[in-house]
């Protein structure tokens, strides 16, 4: 099913020249910033849950004094480079 969304003229023009130059329609191309720009909100929305989630934990070992401290930048970017990084399906 579809649905319409009125836009300003203004916009469908930009949209409308932007999907020329792309080679397809302003419907696909409007379609398709519309899902990408859903799932970038999406994704932000994940990250700033997974943050909260842990904050607590991390304040509480702030609290008591467990954070680790690090002798210079070089040592920092060491242990950033240790951490495992889940990949994304994006």
């Amino acid at each position: 099913m579809g649905h319409a969304l009125p836009i300003s003229d203004e916009t469908y023009r930009n949209i409308e020249a932007l999907a020329q130059q792309q080679g397809i329609s302003p419907e696909t191309l409007a379609e398709t910033l519309l899902k990408e720009r859903l799932a970038e909100r999406l994704a932000i929305t994940r990250q700033n849950a997974e943050w909260d989630a842990h904050l607590d934990e991390a304040l509480a070992r702030a609290a008591r004094g467990e954070n680790a401290q690090y002798a210079d930048t070089d040592a920092f970017f060491a242990a950033l480079d240790d951490i495992p990084v889940e990949e994304s399906d994006a």
